[in-house]
């Protein structure tokens, strides 16, 4: 069996076929450069940004959630309000 040369940036595959055909004690590892190793500023404000803009939909969806349990509830309250209503204009009737 002959042995491929290390990779030089391996990426999963890489590292997997130089596992299997190669000596797996020599297992290559990533260059550690800022470009691969750190994300870079520009990346990691666009990440926040991102993040961000996510919360804000998740809390604007909370609130929408919560006004329209609350105008559920009034609608409720009415529909109980109309409904006494209605029983007691149905036993003056009765009467």
């Amino acid at each position: 069996m002959f042995a491929l040369p290390a990779p030089e940036s391996p990426g999963p595959m890489a590292r997997l076929l130089w596992a299997v055909s190669g000596d797996a004690s020599t297992l290559p590892t990533a260059p550690r450069t800022p470009s691969s190793a750190l994300m870079t500023e520009q990346a990691l404000e666009a990440a926040l940004t991102r993040t961000e803009r996510a919360l804000a939909k998740a809390e604007r969806a909370s609130d929408a959630i919560a006004r329209s349990g609350k105008r559920e509830e009034q609608l409720r309250v009415r529909v109980r309000e109309a409904i006494a209503e209605l029983d007691q204009l149905i036993q003056r009737a009765e009467a």
